[in-house]
C-alpha cells in the first residue's frame, strides 16, 4: 500500500498516511489502528506533528486537514 507521510512523535507512536486511510500505533505496540474518530477513509497526503498544541495534524485529499490531540490518542 503506497504511503506519503510517516511521522515518528515524541512519545514513540507512530503514524501514517496512506492511498487508503491514516493509521496510527502506540507506543510500544505492535497493531496499527485507524487514526481517530470521524477521519474519513481517504488519501492521506501528510502527517505533522506540532509541539506547541500537542496535536497532529493530517492532510487529506479533497476532505480537509483533520487535527487530533496526542493526549486522547
Amino acid at each position: 500500500m503506497p504511503a506519503s507521510s510517516i511521522k515518528e512523535l515524541p512519545n514513540g507512536a507512530l503514524v501514517l498516511a496512506t492511498d487508503l486511510a491514516t493509521f496510527y500505533r502506540a507506543p510500544g505496540a505492535t497493531d496499527w489502528q485507524r487514526l481517530g474518530t470521524g477521519l474519513p477513509l481517504t488519501v492521506g497526503m501528510d502527517a505533522e506533528y506540532n509541539a506547541i498544541d500537542n496535536s497532529v495534524y493530517v492532510a487529506t485529499h479533497g476532505r480537509g486537514i483533520w487535527a487530533f490531540d496526542l493526549a486522547q490518542l
